[in-house]
């Protein structure tokens, strides 16, 4: 599978994918991009800042997410926990798995590609955020790696589960993982 850049012309393929997991979170009662967000305008302003990135099979559009090397405002305050790291760092967001290539390991060949681009780009540190009741994001990033670190906030007050994973082989995290207990 390759990792692409998203043009304007992939919206259409990539509204399907975000259309299917509006309607998985709305199946399994989580109430996460139920109110029109992500959208077409959101995807839009992904590409136009180079953050919109394809995992493509062949000719298939088969996952999409926005990578960021920008920074993200709702991470400056972190409560009931801690960032392990004040040095740059990608921020991942809007992951979303076409359904028939839910469960074939597609996430994760998405985030090691995320990770090469952290690598070549200098950056040992990956950031990201999910609905406390989404199970399966929270069960994925601990599988890959990231370590739940606190509470951030959205920009409408939503609270989000906030995780950060070092990128680079060359050294291991200094912290601790917090406990859901904790927070």
């Amino acid at each position: 599978m390759d990792l692409e850049k998203a043009k304007t012309a992939d919206i259409s393929a990539i509204m399907e994918i975000v259309e299917e997991a509006k309607a998985y979170f709305r199946s399994q009662g989580i109430n996460q991009w139920q109110d029109g967000y992500p959208n077409a305008e959101s995807i839009g302003s992904d590409i136009q800042n180079g953050y919109g990135y394809l995992l493509q099979e062949k000719e298939d559009t088969v996952a999409y997410a926005s990578i960021s090397f920008d920074g993200e405002p709702t991470y400056t305050i972190i409560e009931e926990g801690n960032w392990r790291s004040q040095e740059p760092y990608a921020v991942i967001h809007r992951v979303c798995v076409k359904n028939r290539y839910k469960g074939q390991g597609v996430a994760s060949c998405f985030l090691e590609k995320a990770k090469e681009l952290c690598r070549a780009q200098g950056v040992h540190w990956l950031r990201m955020d999910t609905h406390k009741e989404n199970q399966s994001m929270q069960k994925f990033l601990r599988k890959n790696g990231f370590e739940l670190r606190g509470i951030i906030y959205l920009q409408n007050g939503d609270p989000r589960l906030a995780f950060d994973r070092y990128v680079s082989e060359s050294r291991e995290a200094e912290l601790s993982p917090i406990s859901e207990e904790e927070l």
